[in-house]
């Protein structure tokens, strides 16, 4: 009986940590979202409205109050001309 509580127990285990996913490393001032997307860039940050036909794609996005740059790095909007 304990062999098989132990079996159901590894198997669980087995099972919870292959069907996680895997989170990737962001940059700096960059964070992991399931549902990620759509983001500022240099180009697009002056625009009241980001204009976006993204689906949900789990990805790495600037965080708040920063843009995507040319280079592909988060920064802030002031910066943008230094980055181009």
């Amino acid at each position: 009986m304990k062999t098989a509580i132990f079996v159901l127990l590894f198997v669980s285990a087995f099972a919870t940590f292959t069907n996680a996913e895997s989170v990737p490393k962001c940059g700096e001032n960059e964070s992991y979202l399931r549902c990620g997307g759509c983001e500022a860039t240099c180009e697009t940050y002056k625009n009241e409205v980001l204009s976006c036909n993204y689906a949900c794609i789990p990805s790495c996005t600037c965080n708040s109050g920063y843009v995507r740059t040319p280079q592909g790095t988060c920064d802030m909007p002031d910066r943008c001309n230094e980055n181009s």
